[in-house]
């Protein structure tokens, strides 16, 4: 995932294992960014202005695709996130 300035300049890349599917959902509110890697079963949770980690959440099941889809509540007070294999949605309390 690769973060540019408004003139399309770079300001800075996010990566993760090649077979994570790091990437496979993306969503914004404010100045955090949530990025689903479905292949570890995970989401992290960035500050997008600095690029710094803020939290990653798994379900610890493997195979689910936990993390397949990602939804951030637009005062940044909870991360959704919904997986493919078990048909269910949870919700987090962003601290």
């Amino acid at each position: 995932v690769i973060i540019y300035d408004i003139s399309g300049t770079e300001v800075f890349r996010l990566t993760g294992n090649p077979n994570s599917k790091f990437g496979v959902a993306l969503s914004m509110s404010n100045s955090l960014l949530a990025i689903g890697a479905s292949g570890e079963n995970k989401v992290y949770l960035y500050d997008y202005t600095t690029g710094s980690l803020k939290c990653t959440v798994s379900n610890n099941i493997v195979g689910t695709g936990f993390g397949e889809y990602v939804a951030l509540q637009e005062n940044n007070s909870r991360l959704l996130v919904g997986d493919d294999n078990l048909k269910k949605t949870s919700v987090f309390d962003i601290p």
